[in-house]
């Protein structure tokens, strides 16, 4: 998984959590999921973003030319 996906994810997250955090000042309709959804988005960014801190570094490919 490349870390660009985690950080798309959390940053989508922030966008829509924002414009519910809007939506939810101005008493629209469907704020209350838009919070939810974006603070979801937010957090599985998150939890990606640190699975992919914590996890070892792959290891390089063994050149099976040299012995």
């Amino acid at each position: 998984m490349k870390i660009a996906y985690a950080v798309t994810c959390f940053l989508l997250g922030l966008a829509v959590l924002l414009l519910g955090a809007v939506i939810k000042v101005l008493h629209w309709f469907g704020a209350d999921w838009l919070l939810l959804s974006g603070m979801a988005l937010v957090v599985a960014g998150a939890l990606l973003l640190l699975l992919r801190l914590f996890r070892p570094p792959a290891s390089a490919p063994k050149d099976s030319l040299r012995s």
